[in-house]
């Protein structure tokens, strides 16, 4: 999969993408793995490695004075804790967004990301036979529910798509903007939401919320037309979670 980001755009300082490879990228975005290495080859490169401490996690953030104590736990259970006359919250967002709905089947496969998407895709063996009507619905109209989209048309799997936006506000968010040289799987995927272009695997959705899910996972979606019933669901969002922060200052 490819980085969402220009390779320029994520260029660290002291030792650029161009210099990990020795020469320009001979394409603007490189897969996301290709990024993965550059992050880990930074660090070594500039001596930072024993400064990064991965697979961990912080409990909590509290000041006493002028300084801020951080402790949490280390991958093998073991605590940790620093004290620091500054401390920079760039944690971004991990915690998912959960369904706001009362789920009367807990048999009901619910994913929140592309990876628990297609952990599901390859454990589910029903999914894009012919024998078998069900649909994914993808809630949301940002990149990660674009993702979603992409990897059920790709393994042939009818879509049912949800979106809250009208096509009027879709039509003012970022992702209306992307590049269609340069971000060609995300356009394509925009023009089925808006309705310009046409796919015999995907429905579009729009000005839409789901309201209800059943015993036999089947899904109430309220639109301004009315309530349409259709099953099997995916959703896709991520908040900010800053639980270890003892107080606000």
């Amino acid at each position: 999969m490819l980085a969402v980001s220009y390779a320029s755009w994520l260029d660290l300082p002291g030792f650029s993408i161009s210099d990990w490879l020795q020469g320009t990228p001979l394409i603007p975005r490189l897969p996301s793995i290709a990024i993965a290495q550059y992050m880990q080859c930074y660090a070594d490169e500039l001596g930072l490695s024993k400064s990064i401490m991965p697979h961990t996690k912080v409990t909590s953030i509290r000041k006493t004075g002028e300084v801020w104590t951080v402790s949490g736990v280390r991958a093998d259970g073991s605590g940790f804790s620093y004290t620091a006359k500054h401390v920079v919250l760039a944690c971004g967002k991990m915690k998912q967004k959960q369904l706001e709905l009362a789920m009367r089947n807990p048999a009901l496969p619910v994913v929140y990301d592309t990876v628990g998407l297609k952990s599901h895709m390859m454990n589910d063996s029903t999914l894009g036979t012919s024998g078998s009507n069900a649909r994914v619905v993808v809630i949301g109209d940002g990149i990660s529910s674009a993702d979603a989209v992409r990897a059920c048309l790709e393994h042939e799997i009818p879509v049912l798509h949800v979106m809250r936006r009208t096509e009027r506000q879709l039509k003012s968010t970022l992702f209306s903007r992307l590049s269609p040289a340069q971000y060609s799987e995300y356009h394509s995927v925009y023009r089925l939401m808006i309705g310009k272009d046409e796919h015999p695997l995907y429905e579009g959705v729009l000005g839409s919320n789901v309201t209800d899910v059943d015993e036999k996972s089947v899904l109430t979606v309220s639109t301004a037309k009315g309530t349409r019933y259709v099953s099997l669901c995916v959703f896709v969002q991520q908040l900010r979670q800053l639980f270890f922060v003892a107080l606000t200052y």
